[in-house]
């Protein structure tokens, strides 16, 4: 199945530069409330120099980017509904899959190894009300102050927000541990 990725253009230190998040694998459909999914939510992040149209790596950006998650109604309209989810594990960092390019335009995707990219992994982030939902994810850049670039708005000091996703899936979390739906 594939997720419609969201994208924001900025321009970074000198040089034009695009950002894509998208799901590293489905969300599972069903989810049991108050405990840790499994496997966890991760998304990819995916940066493209605008110039060449060529993926790139940035490690040497990574650590100033970090990504959070929220819960929405199902509709995905309204705003997070911070209540119903943990604020522990809302938050990742992103960690590198390569820094060098894939050796062959036609490598599977489910070769990590030859994927360029970064990943963050939401495995401590709790959902603690039942009911169905939608999830978003929205990548920040840390930045030392000064006015926001192109592209990009300044939520607060010190951080810009570049992109986010709200993937089309509904996640259904429900009370019944014994249900055999879970991951599903």
């Amino acid at each position: 199945m594939h997720h419609p990725a969201n994208s924001n253009t900025g321009t970074m230190n000198g040089s034009d530069r695009s950002y894509t998040l998208e799901l590293a694998y489905p969300l599972p459909r069903r989810v049991q409330a108050g405990a840790p999914m499994n496997p966890p939510i991760a998304v990819r992040l995916r940066i493209r120099n605008n110039i060449t149209g060529s993926e790139i790596s940035a490690q040497d950006e990574l650590s100033y980017f970090f990504i959070n998650i929220s819960l929405h109604r199902e509709s995905g309209t309204g705003p997070a509904l911070s209540q119903n989810s943990s604020t522990q594990g809302a938050v990742a960092s992103l960690e590198p899959i390569n820094d060098s390019p894939p050796a062959h335009a036609d490598t599977s995707p489910a070769d990590l190894s030859q994927q360029l990219g970064a990943f963050a992994h939401f495995s401590n982030w709790i959902i603690h009300r039942a009911g169905s939902y939608r999830v978003q994810f929205n990548l920040f850049k840390l930045e030392q102050g000064g006015p926001p670039a192109p592209g990009g708005r300044t939520v607060n000091a010190g951080h810009r927000f570049l992109t986010s996703l709200m993937p089309d899936d509904v996640l259904v979390v429900q009370d019944d541990a014994q249900s055999p739906f879970y991951g599903s």
